[in-house]
């Protein structure tokens, strides 16, 4: 109904949150007239990038500022992050791990958080509170967006120019909905199983490395070595492949659901999104085949 509204307005940007005005998301107008929906990770290093651009300009950034996404959200943000020199942190999913690395960096610490996100729409600016926040993000957005009209550009144009310069990234997610007591003892036996074959592979993919955050520890599958993980513990497997690339599978943690996320790095767009469906497919058919095992 939004982007039915703006089409009959001409409007170029539709910004929508959820009812209790935590997660923002979006849509662009392309140049046919046509509407583009950003994904959760798209709008997160937009904003990440805007943030630190602005602060870089006003020459306000130093090596105190850091940022914070989680596991399963756009790598690109930690190559955004080295770009202007800030630290970036990585946590598990969920925005209390933010909240936490926050406290632990900027209360407690000496640092200044600037920006934290994740790929479900959630995003906080600022020190004031600690939780993902629809309100200033969508005030950060559309101070962005009038930014790039100023320049005589669009929200799209902004994307289009920062996959240009850090790489281009395509990130998904997939849902296997397995209900009951059944499905929970399934969900169960597929991680187990991943975990007693460190060496999963991904045909096309080389696996460099299992993170496994319920034992808090890294497979090298090269060199055969392990290293603790500081990290709260979760039951989730990180496989590190080729580059940036990478897949992650876990339990959701408020409905009867297997969830396998992936992400693809490069400077080809059509290479980088075949690479990304080729993964995806080849990870969500392995996991199936578990689960089918267990019929």
């Amino acid at each position: 109904m939004a982007i039915d509204l703006a089409a009959k307005e001409e409007a170029t940007l539709v910004i929508a949150t959820d009812p209790d005005g935590d997660r923002v998301g979006s849509a662009v107008r392309l140049e046919d007239g046509s509407y583009e929906v950003l994904t959760g990770n798209q709008i997160g290093v937009l904003l990440m990038d805007y943030i630190l651009s602005q602060k870089d300009e006003e020459t306000e950034l130093d090596d105190s500022f850091f940022c914070v996404s989680t596991i399963v959200s756009s790598r690109l943000g930690k190559v955004i992050c080295e770009h202007y020199g800030v630290d970036y942190y990585e946590t598990l999913t969920g925005f209390k791990f933010i909240a936490e690395v926050i406290e632990e960096q900027d209360e407690k610490g000496d640092d200044t958080f600037l920006f934290g996100y994740e790929e479900s729409y959630g995003y906080l600016a600022g020190r004031e509170v600690r939780d993902k926040d629809a309100v200033v993000t969508c005030m950060l957005y559309c101070e962005m967006a009038a930014v790039a009209r100023s320049q005589n550009k669009t929200v799209k144009d902004l994307l289009d120019e920062l996959y240009d310069k850090y790489g281009f990234g395509a990130e998904k997610t997939v849902s296997i909905v397995l209900e009951g007591q059944s499905g929970s003892k399934k969900i169960q036996g597929v991680l187990d199983t991943l975990r007693q074959h460190h060496e999963l592979e991904f045909p096309g993919f080389e696996t460099e490395a299992l993170r496994d955050y319920k034992t808090l520890t890294r497979y090298d599958l090269e060199t055969g070595k392990t290293t603790p993980i500081d990290s709260s513990e979760s039951n989730v497997l990180l496989y590190e492949l080729n580059g940036l690339d990478w897949c992650c599978v876990r339990p959701s943690g408020t409905e009867p659901k297997l969830k396998i996320y992936c992400g693809c790095y490069g400077e080809d767009h059509d290479e980088v999104q075949a690479r990304k469906d080729k993964l995806s497919d080849s990870f969500v058919n392995t996991i199936q085949q578990l689960l089918d095992d267990m019929d």
